[in-house]
């Protein structure tokens, strides 16, 4: 991802337990819309999963946005928009 220009941000920056995940997704959505603020609104923001999708509805980020399902690695294989996404970024060879 690093090299095609992907950096992956969690939203939550840490994780305990998975019963504690929305408490610390919560604890972390001001750091979250302020990076939103703060970086370039020509990048497109690639949303994985039912978390990041709230990312777009609470924050109403201006950026261009792409949701797919969580874990992502799943989407490499099924989801025709991750293909288009993806595909040019040869992220599979080595």
């Amino acid at each position: 991802f690093e090299k095609n220009g992907v950096l992956l941000l969690n939203s939550a920056l840490l994780f305990t337990d998975k019963k504690s995940s929305t408490k610390h997704i919560k604890a972390w959505q001001p750091f979250t819309k302020h990076l939103l603020n703060a970086i370039d609104k020509s990048i497109t923001l690639i949303l994985f999963g039912n978390h990041a999708k709230e990312i777009r509805k609470k924050f109403q980020p201006l950026q261009q946005s792409i949701e797919l399902p969580h874990p992502y690695n799943i989407s490499f294989i099924n989801n025709k928009e991750a293909h288009t996404l993806f595909a040019p970024m040869e992220l599979l060879k080595s």
